[in-house]
């Protein structure tokens, strides 16, 4: 890679997010939400272009706004 290419290469985030069960009670349960976010992961993991360092998984509790944002 070029001095140029690597200046100019954007540092590539992988975050996905999956909740099934929210603590506000009024948004009803997503059954399969953390099971599909793994899923997501999994292919991102295997196809995508991101450092080891740069790819995040958020389940559940896990998935705060400062872990959230803590990841970007």
């Amino acid at each position: 890679m070029s001095t140029e290419e690597s200046i100019t290469k954007k540092k590539r985030i992988g975050l996905v997010v999956g909740i099934d069960e929210y603590e506000d009670k009024t948004i009803p349960t997503l059954y399969g939400a953390q099971n599909d976010a793994k899923e997501i992961f999994s292919i991102l993991t295997e196809n995508g272009d991101f450092e080891e360092n740069n790819k995040y998984l958020l389940l559940g509790k896990q998935a705060t706004r400062i872990n959230i944002l803590s990841c970007i």
